[in-house]
């Protein structure tokens, strides 16, 4: 059981995290903006998918890879913060 209440605990932090980078996004934090395109052009993957998208005109996949260069974001800002942490 408390393994899941951990899990749990993590996803409700990680759903914050996510809700954070967006903010911060919006409000044009370089950090975080080059941390999302960091994300997209280290992953070929999501380069080549881009690319096909603006070629395309299938925008609606820009926004789909946003959300996941985001949560990538919001993970690793979240992990960083948990290997910080000193308990008392």
């Amino acid at each position: 059981q408390e393994h899941l209440d951990n899990l749990a605990g993590y996803e409700i932090a990680l759903e914050k995290e996510i809700k954070a980078v967006k903010a911060d996004a919006e409000n044009e934090d370089e950090n975080v903006i080059y941390a999302i395109n960091e994300y997209i052009t280290d992953n070929d993957e999501e380069l080549a998918l881009h690319d096909l998208a603006i070629g395309s005109g299938a925008f609606y996949k820009l926004t789909e890879m946003r959300e996941r260069a985001i949560a990538y974001v919001a993970k690793q800002r979240l992990e960083k913060r948990m290997n910080e942490y000193v308990p008392d």
